[in-house]
């Protein structure tokens, strides 16, 4: 088993299914928990605007290994979520495994 996978997600939802996504995204996390792709630690979700005014969710949570990723895609009940997450996103959504870094950090 591989060493837990942090993942920031960036969704733009179709301007006016802003609350039909956010009911959507509070379903995520639950699933992959339910599910025991993610670690115990909760999701954090951000709603933000950009620029233009369009509305952004973000979404951060933590695999629980490289395996996981790969097995949510055979995942019946997650597919329920995330299919209609897609169609009611612009474009395609974001997704970025990231590290944490020790602060104060240098160069």
């Amino acid at each position: 088993m591989s060493k837990p996978v942090p993942v920031l997600c960036i969704y733009r939802p179709r301007k006016g299914t802003e609350d039909e996504f956010l009911s959507l995204v509070e379903k995520h996390w639950p699933t992959l928990e339910k599910a025991s792709l993610v670690t115990g630690e909760p999701a954090r979700v951000w709603r933000g605007s950009s620029r233009g005014g369009a509305t952004v969710f973000i979404e951060l949570y933590t695999w629980k290994d490289a395996d996981a990723v790969q097995a949510a895609h055979h995942t019946p009940e997650l597919m329920k979520v995330w299919e209609p997450m897609g169609a009611l996103c612009e474009g395609n959504m974001e997704f970025i495994d990231v590290d944490e870094l020790a602060m104060p950090y240098t160069r």
